[in-house]
């Protein structure tokens, strides 16, 4: 982390509130550098929704948090992500990271996020079962990102 946080430029981090992103912050704090700039979307929808989660690790570690509450547009935003991807990508995380990323752009250059950590440390259920099956021998797809069969 101490490497991650070597900039010429100003430095955040994403935050949704999951184990992942809040591990990041966490470290963040740990290592020090001062108040490390933190950003969050929420959503109307209450089951999307995670900015009560962000907001608990944004307090525990007296970041300067900024939180937007979106709609996404898909149809607006899918062919600039098709633009600035270049290719196809089919990970529907990617809306919601270009929100975050939008309101970050105001302040910092850089955000550290925390991708890959809910498939390291079985983050949704489907990694669980996945691991649950790895462990008897099998060795599913669905631990690779794709669906349980």
């Amino acid at each position: 982390m101490r490497l991650r946080l070597i900039s010429d430029v100003p430095l955040g981090a994403f935050l949704s509130g999951g184990v992942d992103s809040s591990a990041i912050v966490a470290t963040m704090a740990r290592v020090g550098g001062g108040r490390i700039k933190t950003f969050s979307i929420g959503f109307r929808e209450a089951e999307y929704d995670e900015t009560a989660w962000a907001r608990q690790v944004a307090e525990r570690y007296a970041t300067d948090h900024e939180e937007l509450v979106v709609e996404p547009d898909a149809a607006d935003v899918i062919p600039k992500l098709v633009w600035h991807y270049g290719e196809p990508f089919a990970d529907s995380s990617a809306v919601p990271t270009y929100y975050v990323s939008q309101i970050a752009r105001r302040k910092v250059t850089v955000a550290l996020n925390g991708d890959g950590g809910d498939e390291s440390f079985l983050g949704y259920p489907r990694y669980d079962r996945c691991w649950a099956q790895d462990q008897r021998g099998r060795h599913p797809r669905c631990c690779a990102g794709s669906q349980p069969a």
